[in-house]
């Protein structure tokens, strides 16, 4: 389960890149380096506008998927690391009531 989780954790945060990259090149230059600065998590000051509230928001759930994601990442690699040193243990106990 937690594979499939994560998968669609990653998914939703490259949509959102995707959707937030589109919204950026539509922007003049000067507006184009705030609103990436804005999507970066470094910007200054209140937002400037609704577009650019609904721009922090956006980031801001894009972020939020992101830890999210590699929360989810975390806790099955640790799941994993457990299983695979209990199926080491399996197989080394196999190997000597063999012998």
């Amino acid at each position: 389960d937690l594979p499939e989780r994560r998968q669609v954790y990653i998914d939703r945060l490259k949509k959102c890149r995707r959707a937030a990259a589109r919204a950026a090149e539509e922007l003049p230059q000067e507006q184009k380096a705030r609103a990436e600065a804005i999507l970066a998590g470094n910007f200054a000051g209140p937002p400037r506008g609704k577009e650019e509230s609904g721009l922090v928001q956006t980031a801001e759930k894009c972020r939020a998927v992101l830890r999210a994601a590699l929360a989810a990442d975390s806790e099955a690699r640790k799941k994993i690391r457990a299983e695979c040193g209990r199926l080491r243990a399996r197989i080394r106990a196999a190997r000597e009531n063999a012998q």
